[in-house]
């Protein structure tokens, strides 16, 4: 891979591999947004794959992370030892080559990286062990994690923005602060500018960043020949762990599912909880797994899985909400109290969807650029 770029490429592009078609960009910035310039690179090599290469110190931002992985990207992390790994997957490599091969399932365990996992090899460096250290004993939180797909008729009257609105609000008690179309997000939160925004970038996707007190996440707007659909992703920091604080934003999840259910025209909506960091930043290492808290079907998905609305509410406790024609169904997969697997995964197959088991941890949706 060369390490000297065309002039004609992108400023941010370190090197660049033809026959792979990926370009890489390094970083060795304590914390790798979605900056102006690296959302413009990922648009200008729109087909492309993006390796983003930093060291053991460096986090992703939500947006960011969103952004790399929905794009087929590589968050390729110097392990300081001669190997890398895929921040996100943590398969373990010795040249950015076996990173690109790499099957696109999930990793074994055997492939994935020792530091990954929480473990400090011998064979690294005292400086990087230290880096190890001073990450992992971070400040955590409570976090809710929530992704949220809703349909809109292409119309001129149609305004975006109302599903991250709504949770929002919900969920803080305060609407969002703001968005842009990269970080930091400095526009004051507007779905009429927003919206008028992505109406002019149409028919093109456009992915957005969103804030809120205590809230990071992206809203990923793209055409299909149904409408417009408006993906919503968004990490909510709920308290300290086990505090009454926690407990307080995480009950409200299920209210949020009905006025999402009953006011607009969800797809597939999941929330998810965990323990994280309180800063919402994104570290290269295995972060503690999700446990399921609700989730919403909507008329498309019940018509198109053919699914008996009566026996959902009957059989699995679903409570049903929208219009008479257009029924959507919520379903409690867990609570604050219990994470209860079993039930999701009871549901899921009763539905004749086990794909969406894939969902629930988290899986970033897939455009060709922000």
């Amino acid at each position: 891979m060369p390490t000297e770029p065309e002039p004609a490429l992108h400023p941010l592009i370190d090197g660049w591999d033809v026959e792979a078609n990926l370009f890489l960009t390094q970083s060795r910035a304590v914390v790798a947004g979605l900056t102006e310039a690296r959302s413009d690179l990922l648009r200008s090599i729109d087909g492309s794959r993006l390796v983003l290469g930093t060291d053991e110190r460096s986090y992703l931002t939500r947006p960011m992370r969103d952004a790399l992985v929905g794009t087929g990207g590589i968050w390729m992390v110097d392990q300081g030892d001669g190997t890398f790994r895929d921040g996100i997957t943590g398969r373990q490599f010795s040249r950015l080559q076996d990173a690109v091969d790499a099957s696109s399932g999930p990793p074994t365990l055997e492939s994935m990286s020792p530091v990954f996992l929480g473990g400090t090899p011998d064979s690294i460096d005292e400086q990087v062990a230290a880096d190890l250290t001073a990450r992992r004993s971070g400040p955590v939180a409570g976090t809710v994690q929530l992704s949220l797909s809703v349909r809109h008729k292409a119309r001129p009257t149609t305004t975006l923005g109302r599903a991250a609105e709504l949770a929002i609000e919900h969920l803080t008690g305060a609407p969002p602060l703001s968005w842009g179309t990269h970080e930091p997000a400095l526009a004051a939160w507007d779905r009429t500018v927003l919206t008028r925004y992505v109406r002019k970038r149409a028919p093109q996707p456009v992915r957005l960043v969103v804030v809120g007190d205590g809230v990071i996440g992206t809203m990923l707007v793209r055409r299909t020949r149904d409408g417009l659909e408006e993906i919503t992703t968004l990490d909510v920091v709920t308290g300290r762990p086990g505090s009454d604080a926690a407990r307080h934003v995480t009950e409200k999840v299920p209210g949020l599912f009905d006025t999402l259910g009953n006011e607009l025209l969800p797809l597939f909506c999941l929330a998810t909880t965990r323990i994280g960091r309180g800063d919402l930043r994104v570290p290269p290492e295995l972060e503690a797994p999700p446990a399921p808290l609700q989730m919403l079907l909507g008329a498309p998905g019940i018509r198109q899985l053919r699914v008996d609305v009566d026996a959902a509410v009957r059989e699995h406790g679903a409570v049903r909400l929208g219009a008479r024609r257009l029924p959507v169904l919520r379903f409690t997969l867990g609570t604050f109290d219990h994470a209860d697997w079993n039930t999701a995964t009871r549901i899921v197959r009763w539905l004749g969807a086990e794909e969406l088991l894939a969902d629930l941890h988290g899986t970033a949706p897939s455009d060709p650029a922000p």
